[in-house]
């Protein structure tokens, strides 16, 4: 939407391993015209591009891993060296009922999914983005049962900018929208909680490009909670039915209250994927007539998303006063406020299509659009959605130059005599025809309890290796617990009990039973997985296990440390939670412990010849 440099040239090497060491090497190189579009006003944000990967199938590539309860894992591993992200395209994919799939960064700090078989629209589907130039696509099957699983990806995405949001970049800064922006539940957002339910991120596709927007959900006078979605034509007006069916919607993706975040990983994990075009002003990706674009998301929207169907007036008469919910760059939910009348205006050509607004400095800041805005509402005095976002001039240097909305009431039925060339047909389908109508929440239903379920990416480390867990709950949990048995032995590395993507860091051998406790409003559940994980010494730690022997235990005074030959000991002592009381090279053959509280603590050692952690107990 807004012009944004592109890097002139982007070449890099995209590549896939798998069990057949099959491998794609592809150049991301954008032609003239993808370049000319990244610069372009009026065009959608572009932010990566599909690269093919022809031939790859769960059947020829992959590594399929057998854990000790029988499940299975199948793992596709992507590497783009250079890359800001990574997403994967689906042309078939089809999953058991009681499959999931994640795509997920090796370290597990960020992980898109987990997605379920009721999440795919006919065999057609694409992940969210992954930040990072690695990722681990897996799909895991707990009753050990291939059959029903098939995947086929001819495309991944090389994404090289547009996800600085999506992980700590600096203290205190989520995402790359300008230092102006507003978050939405700053004190300016207070009177528009509902409005904001409403307003979601889009990545789409068309043709090799992916792109950012936002976008709309609108009520209509059948009151019937009908999924409509309204963007702006530029914003994959060009896409075919296959790239409509890998959009991904984002609800929710906000920070929960005016500061920011440190990071987005647990704020952007309620999405949709896919949608079908209802009706759009043409069908090319371009700012036409009134720049609108209607779709209908493919899925039901869980009743844990909360969401708003936004009211909205075709009277076509100004608004003094209100407001623009955006996501500038793919950023965080945002909130730009005018307090002086919308003027009539147009894009080019036709007049009357659009409305022209300045913004106004607020108390937070004095809320812009950027990039990525594109196809956002306007809201007018009465919290009705008059327009959607085309683009204009405003920016945090220039504030106060106007931006432009294609007009609902244009849309409404001046762009064509068909019902894909009009709103009417689809927000008016009782044929009201009201000038307006006010928002609604969602229709009642009623919320199913989660159903708890995780798996690990390894059931077997050596010690002081890390455990990464992934939640693969369904009917979208609100919170999770996690409770590990015994209570000794291991300490988080990442995350923590509450995390949904935590990773244990194993300190002492032996075999750790996990449960997994998830609770949304309709209720909880538990899921325990006994002796699941486990850490065990390496062969020549094994072999040298009787080398080094600590003793008594338990100890009041003094830890003694015993050797069969005289190599110079290291030796690190910590607590229960991981956090180092002494280390140092070891003096002598004793260690003193009368300071330190009753309790449980590891002692880990390093010879030459081994390393080992051994628990011991204080007792005075």
């Amino acid at each position: 939407m807004k012009k944004h440099i592109l890097a002139a040239c982007i070449l890099t090497a995209l590549t896939f391993t798998g069990l057949s060491a099959q491998k794609a090497d592809l150049l991301l190189a954008p032609s003239a015209p993808e370049l000319k579009a990244a610069y372009k006003d009026g065009s959608m944000y572009v932010i990566g591009q599909v690269q093919e990967t022809p031939g790859h199938t769960s059947e020829n590539t992959g590594t399929w891993i057998t854990h000790s309860d029988g499940s299975l894992l199948w793992r596709y591993v992507i590497s783009a060296p250079g890359a800001k992200g990574i997403d994967v395209y689906f042309t078939e994919l089809s999953l058991p009922q009681n499959a999931a799939m994640v795509l997920r960064a090796p370290d597990n700090s960020y992980v898109a999914g987990p997605y379920f078989a009721s999440d795919i629209n006919e065999g057609v589907f694409a992940t969210g983005i992954v930040p990072g130039g690695n990722a681990l696509l897996e799909v895991y099957l707990p009753d050990g049962n291939k059959s029903g699983f098939f995947a086929r990806i001819p495309e991944s995405g090389y994404i090289f900018r547009g996800v600085e949001n999506l992980l700590e970049k600096d203290a205190g800064d989520l995402g790359a929208s300008e230092s102006c922006e507003v978050n939405v539940n700053c004190p300016e957002g207070i009177n528009w909680q509902d409005e904001k339910r409403a307003v979601v991120k889009i990545k789409l596709r068309e043709g090799n490009l992916i792109g950012l927007c936002s976008g709309t959900l609108l009520n209509n006078t059948a009151q019937d909670c009908k999924n409509y979605l309204l963007t702006a034509q530029h914003c994959g007006a060009g896409a075919t039915v296959t790239n409509l069916n890998q959009w991904v919607f984002y609800f929710n993706f906000e920070s929960p209250d005016c500061s920011t975040p440190g990071s987005a990983v647990t704020l952007d994990d309620q999405t949709i994927t896919g949608c079908v075009r209802r009706a759009t002003g043409g069908t090319v990706s371009e700012v036409a007539n009134s720049d609108f674009h209607l779709l209908e998301l493919n899925k039901s929207i869980p009743p844990a998303y909360n969401v708003y169907y936004a009211g909205w007036s075709k009277a076509g008469t100004t608004s003094s006063s209100g407001v623009g919910i955006h996501h500038p760059m793919g950023d965080i939910k945002k909130i730009s406020t005018y307090t002086s009348s919308l003027i009539s205006s147009s894009w080019t050509g036709t007049p009357g299509t659009h409305w022209a607004v300045s913004w106004s400095a607020t108390a937070s800041g004095h809320g812009v659009t950027e990039g990525g805005s594109s196809g956002s509402p306007i809201f007018d005095n009465n919290g009705r959605v008059i327009g959607d976002l085309s683009g204009g001039s405003s920016e945090c240097a220039a504030p106060m130059q106007p931006d432009l909305y294609g007009k609902l009431s244009y849309s409404w039925e001046s762009v064509g005599t068909t019902a894909d060339r009009r709103l009417k047909p689809w927000l008016d389908p009782a044929g009201l025809n009201p000038s307006f109508i006010d928002g609604r929440n969602a229709c009642t239903s009623v919320a199913a309890p989660p159903v708890a379920d995780f798996t690990v990416d390894n059931t077997l480390v050596a010690i002081n290796g890390i455990v990464y867990f992934t939640q693969l709950c369904t009917n979208s949990p609100s919170s999770y617990s996690w409770t590990v048995s015994p209570a000794a032995g291991w300490v988080f590395a990442f995350g923590n009990s509450t995390s949904p993507y935590p990773g244990l860091r194993l300190i002492a051998t032996g075999c750790y039973t996990i449960t997994l406790t998830a609770t949304n409003s309709a209720g909880s559940d538990s899921e325990t997985k006994t002796s699941y994980v486990c850490a065990s010494l390496t062969a020549n730690e094994e072999e040298d296990l009787n080398a080094i022997q600590i003793y008594p235990n338990p100890a009041a005074e003094t830890l003694y440390v015993q050797q069969q030959g005289n190599e110079t000991i290291e030796y690190q002592l910590t607590d229960i939670q991981g956090k180092t009381i002494r280390s140092g090279i070891l003096n002598g053959n004793s260690i003193a412990v009368d300071q330190l509280s009753n309790g449980t603590y590891y002692l880990r050692i390093k010879t030459g010849k081994t390393q080992q952690t051994v628990p011991f107990v204080v007792a005075h």
